[in-house]
């Protein structure tokens, strides 16, 4: 369902960067997370009392939210036709 949904956010003069840059930053960002985990799970310590759980719980929450968020900022196209779309996004 990704693929589908980056391909309809950008024009195609710009796709192919527009999509390798969502997927790269993406991959940038989670792969820097247990870096941030050690410090928050420091921070998390008095609530969970050792329980690494909510840590890692934090961070799927704070997934599921910004996902959420660019769902609901994302046009909806069903029933609108792409060429309506690409002229827009030029």
């Amino acid at each position: 369902m990704v693929p589908a949904y980056l391909s309809e956010r950008f024009a195609t003069q710009r796709r192919a960067s527009g999509v390798g840059f969502g997927y790269s930053s993406g991959l940038f960002i989670g792969a820097w997370i247990p870096l941030y985990a050690i410090p928050l799970y420091a921070l998390f310590y008095p609530i969970e009392d050792g329980n690494i759980w909510f840590t890692a719980s934090f961070f799927t929450i704070l997934a599921a939210v910004l996902y959420g968020i660019g769902a609901f900022l994302g046009p909806e196209t069903r029933g609108v036709s792409m060429r309506n779309v690409r002229e827009r996004l030029r």
